[in-house]
């Protein structure tokens, strides 16, 4: 039997220290950073590392979802939150091109990046 069809894999999501912060508010609230473990991941492990961070750092709880076919990512919280992309303090630090997020603040419950 041949193999018709190949694997799609997605790797290339390298957290370092450089490139491991995403700043963020819930609601009205004061600034809140997640921390991203540095370390070597495919897509699908990013989002669940993201994932983690977010919950660690906020009171919230979020999801986070991959779109396979176009990969970006949505992140959803069970209230309103803010990605402070352009305005957060760790900015030169951010993990945001890595979303796919570009630098911009964005609000709502239900945020998709815009960029593979």
């Amino acid at each position: 039997m041949a193999l018709n069809t190949m694997s799609k894999f997605y790797y290339g999501h390298n957290v370092t220290s450089s490139n491991s912060k995403i700043d963020f508010k819930e609601g009205a609230g004061s600034q809140l950073t997640a921390t991203l473990e540095v370390g070597d991941y495919s897509l699908t492990e990013f989002g669940v590392e993201l994932s983690r961070a977010l919950n660690a750092a906020g009171a919230l709880t979020y999801t986070v979802t991959i779109a396979r076919a176009t990969r970006f990512i949505t992140i959803a919280a069970t209230g309103t939150i803010t990605l402070l992309a352009a305005t957060g303090t760790s900015i030169s630090n951010g993990a945001w091109t890595l979303a796919g997020f570009v630098a911009t603040d964005v609000t709502g419950t239900s945020l998709a990046g815009t960029a593979a």
